[in-house]
C-alpha cells in the first residue's frame, strides 16, 4: 500500500493503513502528481516529496532458520527500511541496488503478520534529468540456507578472450550465517552456446 505524505508512525506494525492506496511495484509517485511551474525543468516540472510504502505478509514455518534478504533493485532516492517497526537500514542513492538481511526481524510461523515499511524522501533538486520518486524497480525476498553463495557473490571473467583463448575464471564467495562450521563444495559448470558442457 502507498501513501504520499509524511507520517511519524507508519513504520509501526499496528499502524492503520486501511485508507492507503494499493499500488503495484515498480511505482513512481512523482508522475502521479500535478505538473507545477514552481518545479524545475530537470524534474519534468513534477514534485518529489515523501512517500510511504507498506507490505503485510506471513512467512511459513519452514523458513525459520533460513537466511532472508530483502533486496531492492532501485529506490529514488533516500530510502529508510523498517521491518516490524525496527529500522533495518537506509540507502541514500537512487541509482544502485541494496539489500538488508531481515532474518532476525521477521516471524516465520505461518500466521503472524510481518510488516515491511519503506519511507522514501525525494527532495528537489536532485538530478539533471527526470528521475521519478519511489520504489521504481523490483523488490525481492531472497531465501537461502544459512550457508549459501553471497548475494552478487559470483564473478565470471574471460581474461584471454581477445587472444581467442576460452579460459574462464570463476570466483565464488560463500557465506555462513550460522554459528556452526561447514564444509562445502562449490561446483561451477561452463556450457557452450549450444548447451553442451565445455
Amino acid at each position: 500500500k502507498f501513501f504520499l505524505g509524511s507520517s511519524s508512525s507508519a513504520q509501526n506494525p499496528d499502524f492503520n493503513d486501511a485508507d492507503w492506496r494499493s499500488v503495484d511495484l515498480p511505482h513512481d509517485f512523482s508522475i502521479e502528481q500535478n505538473f507545477t511551474s514552481s518545479g524545475e525543468a530537470e524534474s519534468g516540472f513534477l514534485p518529489g516529496g515523501t512517500g510511504w510504502y507498506r507490505k503485510s505478509f506471513t512467512l511459513p514455518e519452514e523458513l525459520a532458520g533460513k537466511s532472508l534478504v530483502l533486496n531492492f533493485d532501485g529506490v529514488y532516492n533516500n530510502a529508510y527500511i523498517y521491518v516490524n517497526g525496527t529500522q533495518v537500514g537506509e540507502h541514500h542513492y537512487g541509482y544502485t541496488s541494496f539489500s538488508f538481511d531481515i532474518s532476525d526481524y521477521v516471524t516465520c510461523d505461518g500466521s503472524t503478520q510481518n510488516v515491511i515499511a519503506v519511507k522514501v524522501v525525494h527532495n528537489l533538486p536532485s538530478s539533471r534529468w527526470y528521475s521519478g520518486s519511489g520504489i521504481y524497480r523490483d523488490v525481492n525476498l531472497i531465501v537461502t540456507d544459512p550457508v549459501h553463495v553471497a548475494l552478487d557473490g559470483t564473478t565470471v571473467t574471460t581474461p584471454d578472450i581477445e587472444s581467442g583463448d576460452g579460459t574462464v575464471n570463476v570466483k565464488v564467495e560463500v557465506t555462513n550465517d550460522s554459528d556452526a562450521k561447514a564444509d562445502v563444495t562449490v561446483r561451477n559448470t561452463v556450457y557452450t552456446s549450444d548447451d553442451q558442457k565445455a
